[in-house]
């Protein structure tokens, strides 16, 4: 079974996130519980403004912003007038009392292929290994009321898939979802579940086995908060993160009116590949696949079949991957040591009351690199209501600070407001702080030609290769110095090598491994023994 490196794929939880990423979750918020603003429209204002948190401050100013993000200024009256506070509020308060991680859309680790779905959520709740987001996935999906042989052929291919370093996503129902998460577990590929619920809720229940087995070793997403519960509403909403997660959407068993139906319709929408099993052609429980196939689906039997279609897409994809680049830089690790205020206090100040105002939220760098970084004073703060009167000058704070700017319409609207600042990047290291350094490669023995390390990336060790490097080279027997020719270098022989060996031998992850082996398979380079052995043709 593959087990999750230390300190890898990790995302901020609620505690983690520092004063921009905790202005950029209650915006998202307030977007999300606005009423007669949908997924669509929130994902147009976050990609014409950039940000949430632009989207509010422009709904306060009056909304005619939004027209260049393609909506109609009228739709922000109800974020200006706080329509959506309480709801909000409760949300936020679920989030901070559940044990996740926050992935919102302005996050750089945010999947690329799920920010170019037209109604991509604008936050994301996630438990698990964050790292397999970065990685090549394929939906497996199917009927819940599925036949022995279609679990079957669920499982072979969903292990298949994950013995190759793709990810399987599916959506945790029973039947074919089940089988092919259990086999994607396996392999290095491993799986993401999207659930329709709550990334607390665990449904069905006798999946709690299964939860923890993907909490520990796979990754469970969901867009919906905390404890929310099993309505039959989530589940066909929540199948648009399914395939937009996805290079392809492979149907096992779908009848003619069935769930899974929806996901190959939405992946057809995005751009996705969809394949199909045929299955028996008299079978109830499989002519929606038949439908499929008859409207220009590709019928498949085996994981080869979609490896080999899908080659281009994923020697594209793992081109990009190995491209030296620096991870994208993230501020929301600040730690604020339990700070539980209302969110965004200069924001959305106060009002006057008899409790004691908290002080400025220092910033994420400041927490971090203080003498006293573990003993941030934090005192509870009363949320803002339409009754409240404004805020009172703060006692304590210094005169230097921005005042405060006010977006939801409640109090000072005839106040100045300066442009808010909001950082979402760490300017610089503490001196406290972990700084993980390359791992220095294994020992490798003559005649292997090794790639030259870089720092560590999760789930993508690779060389700084050009991409040309990364897709074709070696196979015809040149010296070259990309990952593909040291495989194949490491290959010659040493027939029926296991691809744990290659993984030791180049210091590569993998499921980069294991992808760029059926890459090379399908050239021509290599030939795939039983028992994950590998020869060089």
């Amino acid at each position: 079974m593959r087990t999750m490196p230390p300190g890898l794929g990790r995302l901020p939880a609620f505690a983690d996130l520092d004063a921009a990423g905790r202005a950029e979750l209650w915006a998202a918020l307030a977007l999300r519980h606005s009423p007669g603003i949908g997924p669509r429209t929130v994902r147009r204002l976050l990609a014409g403004l950039g940000s949430a948190l632009a989207a509010v401050q422009a709904a306060d100013r009056g909304g005619h912003d939004w027209a260049q993000a393609g909506v109609r200024p009228h739709m922000a009256a109800p974020v200006a007038r706080g329509a959506w506070r309480d709801t909000a509020r409760q949300e936020w308060d679920a989030v901070r009392a559940c044990r996740c991680s926050v992935l919102l859309w302005t996050d750089p680790r945010y999947p690329a292929r799920l920010r170019e779905v037209s109604d991509a959520p604008a936050v994301l709740y996630c438990r698990g290994d964050a790292s397999l987001l970065t990685n090549h996935a394929v939906a497996v999906v199917g009927s819940r009321l599925s036949s022995r042989a279609g679990r079957g052929v669920a499982a072979d291919i969903a292990y298949s898939l994950s013995a190759a370093g793709v990810t399987v996503v599916s959506g945790l129902a029973r039947g074919i979802d089940r089988e092919a998460h259990v086999a994607a577990l396996e392999e290095v590929g491993s799986t993401i579940g999207v659930l329709g619920t709550g990334i607390d809720v665990v449904y069905p229940p006798e999946h709690a086995e299964l939860f923890a087995r993907m909490e520990a070793t796979g990754l469970l997403v969901s867009e919906y908060a905390p404890g929310t519960l099993p309505l039959p509403g989530h589940f066909p909403v929540r199948n648009r993160i399914i395939s937009g997660f996805s290079v392809g959407v492979l149907v096992v068993e779908a009848a003619a009116r069935s769930g899974s139906l929806i996901t190959a319709r939405l992946a057809l929408e995005q751009g996705r590949e969809v394949y199909a099993v045929p299955g028996p052609a008299t079978a109830q429980y499989t002519c929606g696949c038949r439908g499929l196939i008859e409207q220009g689906a590709r019928p498949v039997a085996t994981a080869e079949d979609m490896l080999v279609d899908l080659a281009p897409v994923l020697g594209m994809e793992l081109a990009a991957l190995a491209a030296p680049c620096p991870i994208p830089g993230w501020g929301g690790w600040g730690g604020w040591d339990g700070w539980d205020g209302d969110p965004l206090d200069e924001i959305f100040p106060p009002a006057a009351s008899d409790d004691p105002v908290p002080p400025s939220a220092p910033s994420a760098l400041s927490v971090m690199t203080g003498p006293n970084a573990s003993d941030v004073p934090v005192t509870p703060v009363i949320p803002v209501t339409p009754d409240m009167p404004g805020t009172p000058d703060t006692p304590g704070v210094p005169e230097a600070q921005s005042p405060p700017v006010v977006l939801d319409g409640m109090a000072g609207r005839d106040a100045v407001r300066p442009p808010l600042e909001i950082s979402g990047d760490s300017a610089d290291v503490s001196a406290g702080q972990d700084v993980r350094a390359p791992l220095e490669p294994a020992a490798v023995p003559a005649p292997v030609v090794r790639p030259a390390p870089r720092p560590a990336r999760p789930r993508r060790a690779s060389a700084p290769v050009p991409c040309p490097a990364c897709i074709g080279g070696g196979i015809s027997g040149s010296t070259g110095d990309g990952p593909d020719d040291a495989i194949l270098a490491f290959l010659h022989g040493r027939p029926g090598a296991h691809v744990d060996d290659i993984c030791r031998a180049l210091s590569m992850g993998a499921a980069d491994v294991s992808c760029r082996l059926v890459l090379l398979e399908v050239k021509g380079g290599v030939r795939r023994l039983p028992g994950m052995r590998y020869e060089r043709m």
